[in-house]
């Protein structure tokens, strides 16, 4: 989880609406997420996310 945090967080071009969206959940908590101000994550925005960035180069 923090690997693909980092992930995201390092490449400022990602657009977290956009992340949010296709890892179906709300964008409030995502950004809570990313931010460092939470660490509960349902596994299927894990799963999701990790196959949304596959595509950019994420590897887990």
């Amino acid at each position: 989880m923090e690997k693909l945090r980092k992930f995201i967080q390092e490449r400022k071009a990602f657009n977290h609406s956009y992340l949010a969206r296709e890892s179906q959940w709300d964008k409030l908590d995502f950004s809570k997420w990313i931010r460092n101000k939470t660490d509960i994550v349902p596994q299927r925005v894990l799963d999701n996310l990790t196959i949304v960035l596959k595509q950019y180069g994420y590897n887990d």
